[in-house]
């Protein structure tokens, strides 16, 4: 039986596995060019594309915070809960490239949309970086006890390592438009678990 206090998260990771490649597949499709002239003409509008952005970095934001808050209070794990937290300032602050957006849209940033395109494509770039840095640190820091996690851990772990050396190439981190919601379908598996069939480390 699902518990009452997981199933929001487990809820959370489900409606991002779905939203996820929706929204980075839309983008492709619309490529006309390169990435920077995707850039422009997403920063040149401000619809419900940039809602949905938004809702995705809440939720994963959300998914981060409570496995943080579950490594911390029952797996004994105070290392990968403050890497899962500083991982969900990561996506807070990737997420917040939206007010870009909403700063051109009022008219607050005066500056050509090229320019701002290439910034906010060298600020992706960092960020995703140290994003990639973090999870993959976090990884190893669960290998480290991966014979005494639970198998859906054990899962996420492998997985999340592959995503994050994805990234850092750069060239082939499109792939994750599929692996990211993969993980997020088996932590919404682990969070549905009953927290009294979870082995403690």
């Amino acid at each position: 039986m699902l518990n009452q206090s997981n199933a929001w998260p487990a809820a959370a990771a489900v409606v991002l596995a779905v939203l996820f490649p929706i929204y980075w597949l839309s983008f492709a499709w619309s490529l006309e060019g390169s990435f920077e002239a995707m850039l422009i003409a997403d920063v040149s509008t401000l619809d419900v594309w940039d809602l949905l952005f938004v809702v995705l970095g809440a939720l994963e934001v959300a998914v981060y915070l409570f496995l943080a808050r579950e490594f911390k209070q029952r797996l004994n794990g105070t290392t990968p809960a403050i890497l899962l937290s500083l991982m969900a300032m990561m996506v807070v602050i990737f997420h917040a490239s939206v007010l870009a957006d909403v700063a051109y849209a009022l008219g607050i940033v005066t500056s050509s949309l090229a320019t701002l395109a290439s910034a906010l494509v060298v600020f992706s770039l960092i960020i995703l970086f140290l994003y990639a840095v973090l999870g993959s640190i976090l990884a190893v820091s669960l290998f480290l006890r991966f014979s005494d996690l639970p198998t859906t851990l054990k899962v996420f772990s492998i997985g999340l390592l592959i995503a994050c050396l994805l990234q850092i190439t750069v060239i082939f981190a499109p792939l994750n438009v599929l692996l990211f919601p993969a993980l997020m379908l088996v932590l919404a598996l682990h969070f549905m678990r009953n927290p009294d069939h979870i082995d403690v480390v």
